[in-house]
């Protein structure tokens, strides 16, 4: 997918920043924070509160490509420059064989295999869904929007999103014919409740899959994901 960019100056004390690349050591580490922040619930059930060690196994995927890093998007408050949310857009790329042994050593080698093969099956159990779900005229995929803990409930996170819809919104409204249908999508787990959040923010429920019986095996908490959808 071409680049999108958040444009704007601040708002509330945010701003908005849309290249991870742009941001310094410290907020780097800041914005891998706030990603397992919102994978913790994948994490949950294998690593509890190893917080080092989720951290290495994010650090492990960014390395190997197995975390969309080419779209990201965050929010930073401008009294202290720290990273207080983040979005990642889903680039569909696929790692290679070789990066993907090495990826799974890595990790194997950081925690262990049976927790290794515990998390690769909750990420897998996703994965599998998306290949059998991606219409045409979806042009877009939310694959992660997560604010800090110490910053929930501040409409943070929902300005971001908005921000970022707006820029899928022009960039798509530029280069698609008129009247062409344009949608972004995500999953979301079907107990979280952020999904009153996507609710909120026009998406649609437009069907829910279970997670594969294997990875419920391997311990996979997650029994459905809901598939949800909005035009753009």
């Amino acid at each position: 997918m071409p680049e999108v960019t958040v444009v704007g100056g601040t708002e509330n004390n945010i701003r908005f920043v849309s290249d991870y690349g742009a941001l310094s050591e410290v907020q780097q580490l800041q914005f891998r924070r706030v990603i397992m922040e919102g994978l913790k619930g994948k994490f949950a059930s294998t690593l509890q509160d190893d917080t080092d060690g989720m951290l290495s196994i994010i650090d492990i995927w960014i390395k190997y490509g197995f975390l969309p890093m080419d779209e990201t998007f965050c929010a930073i408050d401008v009294n202290t420059e720290e990273v207080v949310a983040i979005l990642l857009l889903n680039n569909f790329h696929k790692p290679n064989l070789p990066d993907s042994a090495c990826c799974l050593m890595s990790v194997i080698r950081t925690i262990g295999l049976e927790k290794s093969l515990r998390i690769a099956f909750n990420f897998l159990a996703l994965d599998n869904i998306n290949k059998e779900d991606n219409p045409e005229s979806t042009k877009a995929e939310i694959y992660l929007a997560s604010t800090s803990e110490s910053h929930r409930g501040q409409g943070i996170g929902t300005t971001l999103i908005t921000h970022v819809l707006e820029a899928l919104h022009s960039k798509y409204e530029r280069e698609l014919p008129e009247n062409a249908d344009c949608k972004v999508k995500l999953f979301v787990f079907a107990k979280n409740p952020a999904i009153n959040l996507w609710d909120k923010l026009g998406f649609r429920r437009v069907g829910s899959i279970a997670t594969p019986k294997l990875a419920r095996v391997f311990g996979s908490s997650y029994d459905v994901y809901v598939r949800m959808e909005r035009l753009l």
